[in-house]
């Protein structure tokens, strides 16, 4: 099963390692200061990122355990 994946497996990581090599070559052709203010923008890009998906996910934790307080709550009477 594996040796039918195989080829589209190596041809996959062939083009990402592509796309890692002219990416890097990119950001390398910057000068010093424009590669950190890349990667602090980056930075807090992610930490925004980060705290969304928390905000978010804290709403469904809160949502679905008070939807099985209620259910639990009718199960106890019925």
């Amino acid at each position: 099963m594996l040796n039918i994946f195989q080829p589209i497996l190596d041809f996959i990581t062939e083009k990402c390692n592509e796309f890692v090599d002219y990416v890097l070559g990119l950001f390398s052709s910057f000068s010093d200061i424009m590669q950190a203010l890349i990667l602090l923008a980056g930075g807090v890009l992610v930490l925004i990122g980060i705290v969304a998906v928390i905000k978010k996910s804290a709403k469904l934790i809160i949502t679905i355990a008070s939807i099985l307080v209620i259910i639990s709550i009718v199960w106890m009477f019925i």
